[in-house]
């Protein structure tokens, strides 16, 4: 895997969000981390999906939260984000937790990248 040599542009909430120039990977703690400024998404691979938060439309019902309490959870601003560390979720259970968002605010896709859910 070649380096990215995007310096970043501001950095929040410790490792979580990390904001380049362009759309980039950082990998920390043994997790994938993508964050984009012009979307504000965060991504993270579980349990063989790709799991998405578009923090530009997440309003805070929390229902992932209800589903999922081992994965996501609220920031300061009451917007859902990954909680730290890589938990065991059982991948239906996942599915349903990003179903769950009555806003879509949360995307599932598959090993190749297809989107399962919304």
């Amino acid at each position: 895997m070649a380096k990215s040599k995007a310096t970043p542009l501001a950095r929040s909430g410790g490792s979580e969000h990390v904001y380049f120039a362009s759309a980039s990977a950082l990998v920390t703690r043994h997790l994938i981390l993508v964050e984009s400024p012009l979307s504000n998404i965060s991504e993270r691979p579980l349990t063989g999906l790709t799991i998405q938060i578009d923090r530009d439309l997440c309003v805070g019902f929390g229902d992932c939260i209800d589903v999922t309490p081992d994965v996501f959870e609220f920031d300061e601003e009451g917007i859902a984000i990954f909680k730290e560390g890589n938990p065991e979720v059982d991948r239906d259970t996942l599915l349903e937790s990003c179903l769950s968002c009555p806003v879509d605010a949360l995307l599932a896709l598959d090993e190749e990248g297809k989107q399962l859910v919304p």
